[in-house]
Formats: structure tokens, sequence, C-alpha cells
């Protein structure tokens, strides 16, 4: 038996299992008052209840759990290899409002190990709007504000779009 097991067998030992009703109890004392179901679950905008802990008991009640990449549902994508065809892209939003912040950020973030751009348009560029010509705030303000080739050109300065996705 190896020590990490031996160490593993000791905490069961040492710490009585505890059910899910008196593990509720004593969170519950912890949040002071504070409700339960507020706190610490929490909804996915997919719909998706998140606990703080998943027991086998709710495990048992998931459909997804005994499913399968590309079959019927398609509830772990509609292809059958899953993330080994295409590896997962490594991307964070990149909220910079100029085309020499974003790229100046873009570099440095792909150099790290990103392999994907997530770019956020400000609202003038979504709409289609010349920077002079928008409202107070919707130049750069939440999004990369792109208004001519210039601007996509200096964005994209020494990156290869067609080498990572976009």
């Amino acid at each position: 038996m190896n020590q990490d097991t031996k160490t593993k067998e000791k905490l069961l030992t040492e710490f009585p299992a505890s059910t899910a009703e008196e593990w509720r109890e004593a969170a519950e004392k912890l949040l002071k008052g504070k409700p339960f179901d507020k706190v610490m679950t929490q909804q996915t905008p997919e719909g998706i209840r998140l606990e703080p802990i998943f027991r086998k008991e709710v495990l048992d009640t998931l459909s997804a759990v005994e499913t399968l990449p590309g079959f019927d549902g398609y509830l772990r994508g509609t292809d059958a290899a899953g993330y080994k065809n295409e590896p997962w892209e490594i991307a964070q939003e990149l909220p910079y409002g100029t085309a020499s912040e974003f790229n100046a950020a873009a570099r440095a973030d792909l150099m790290r190990g990103q392999n994907s751009l997530n770019i956020i348009l400000d609202i003038a560029t979504l709409k289609g709007l010349d920077p002079d010509t928008a409202k107070a705030g919707e130049v750069g303000s939440c999004g990369l504000s792109l208004a001519c080739l210039k601007d996509i050109e200096t964005a994209f300065d020494q990156i290869l779009p067609e080498a990572i996705s976009v």
C-alpha cells in the first residue's frame, strides 16, 4: 500500500461521514440566517442548477451521465470523438477600446498559451457607425472600436488570424 492510499484511509477514520442533511445544517449555521439556496446554489443560463456539492444521489438523477459525445440528444456534443478531433480553445475576452491596446493584449496572451481570440466590439462598430458621429459612450467603452481598414491592420499587426480561431 503506497503512502497516498494510507493518508486517504487515515483521513476517512479521523473525520466521520456526514449525511447531506447534516452538511446542510452545518452550512446554514455558518450562513447566519442568509438563505441557503440563494447563497449556495445558482442557475446557469442553460437552466442547469449548480449545487455546492454534488453527491452520488444527485448524480444518479442526471440523464447526461450515461450519454456519449456524438449520440442522440447531443448533450455532450455532435462529434463522437469529442474534443480529441478539435482540441479545446483557450480564449478570454479582450475588452480593449483601441486597436493598439487590443493588439498588445492579444499578442501577450497568445505568447502565454491562448490559442483563440474572443473579440468584443464596441456599440459604434456593431451599429456600423463612424466614431466621429456616434453618441458618447458608444465608441471603445465596451469593446474594440474598428472604423476602417487601418484599425483592423493595427489590431492584427504581427498576429496571423488564419493560424488561430477568431
